[in-house]
């Protein structure tokens, strides 16, 4: 039976070094609970942060895409500008 934890092979790791690992996940723990990091507290936290990024990406989008209308319309009347110019100039010669 193999014993992997995330890129972890229990296995072969020494009595020590998995001491040393579980220590470190019980100091982590205990600082998180001791700063009040529980899952719902960061998740809390974290929460409106998210929805404003995300709003922001939509905001941005948008912007985008009127940036990208917008020089689809003045291409648009830059070659209608063009044709009368060259309406113009074309009679006169």
């Amino acid at each position: 039976m193999r014993w992997i934890m995330r890129g972890l092979e229990l296995e072969r790791m020494t009595p020590e070094k998995m001491h040393a690992i579980g220590m470190e996940c019980i100091r982590r723990s205990e600082a998180m609970a001791q700063a009040g990091m529980t899952k719902d507290a960061v998740r809390k936290n974290l929460l409106p942060a998210v929805q404003r990024l995300n709003r922001a990406k939509h905001e941005l989008q948008l912007v985008v895409d009127q940036m990208i209308d917008k020089a689809a319309e003045l291409e648009k009347y830059g070659s209608a500008l063009e044709k009368i110019v060259q309406d113009i100039v074309g009679t006169e010669q």
